[in-house]
């Protein structure tokens, strides 16, 4: 499981404030317990107009800030 499962809930909530999300970062996705998250994320940015934001699971945020310094 994620860390509290609030990505992607926090994710569409930002987009329904109108900020462009690019990139959702996950430690583990179970689609089974995400898939109506992930529904409502769809919808949210197609009703926004706006594109779907990456999931990445596992991110490396590491590697990350290393290559920015």
């Amino acid at each position: 499981m994620g860390d509290n499962l609030l990505e992607i809930s926090l994710a569409r909530f930002l987009i329904r404030c109108v900020m462009i999300v690019y990139e959702i970062g996950i430690p583990y996705m179970d689609k089974r317990y995400q898939a109506a998250e992930l529904t409502l994320l769809q919808e949210t940015c197609k009703k926004m107009c706006i594109p779907m934001p990456r999931i990445v699971e596992k991110p490396d945020n590491y590697n990350q800030i290393q290559l920015e310094l």
